[in-house]
């Protein structure tokens, strides 16, 4: 399987949601922010944004509610997480 290589810089959607959200990365819940933005969100983004805030060694829970673009390949950066409890 090709891996993957995340966007150094998230999009206007994704950066969007990352200024929304806390500081603190072990919750990351998107049915805390906009619909409209949660809906336009890709795997590509969502990548992005696991990428950014380094999901696989902060990130114990995910919440993709509203988040209907995702097929699963954006979770990747999860792969091999030590802290990851639930999504």
């Amino acid at each position: 399987m090709e891996k993957v290589q995340w966007r150094q810089q998230p999009s206007a959607t994704s950066r969007a949601i990352l200024s929304s959200c806390a500081d603190d990365w072990g919750v990351l819940d998107f049915g805390d922010i906009e619909k409209n933005i949660a809906s336009r969100l890709t795997d590509d983004g969502i990548g992005s944004i696991l990428a950014c805030i380094d999901a696989a060694s902060n990130l114990n829970t995910l919440k993709l509610a509203g988040c209907v673009n995702i097929t699963g390949c954006g979770l990747e950066p999860l792969r091999n997480s030590s802290v990851l409890k639930k999504i």
